[in-house]
């Protein structure tokens, strides 16, 4: 499995799991029946999208670096989360 350039850690992953229960309030709040598309840099592990999966209908995932968008399509594939994904490369 291709690895995380920036590891995880117990902090990291209470975050997750508070912003997931914000989300789900935020859904409950708005009574949004549809989910949420998710915009941006995750890891190579896709963590923050496993812990969110539920509230999440889409991902659009974001990287510079080629080498690494290409080892996250085959974490993403791997990981079989079921939810369509989009990659895209930015070049700076």
């Amino acid at each position: 499995m291709p690895k995380n350039r920036f590891p995880d850690s117990l902090p990291k992953r209470e975050l997750r799991r508070r912003v997931a229960r914000r989300i789900s309030a935020f859904r409950e709040a708005k009574n949004l029946p549809l989910r949420l598309s998710y915009c941006g840099m995750p890891s190579v592990e896709f963590l923050d999208v496993q812990v969110w999966q539920d509230s999440l209908r889409s991902v659009c995932a974001v990287e510079i670096d080629s080498e690494i968008l290409s080892d996250m399509r085959i974490q993403w594939d791997s990981l079989a989360l079921g939810l369509p994904i989009h990659s895209a490369m930015f070049l700076l």
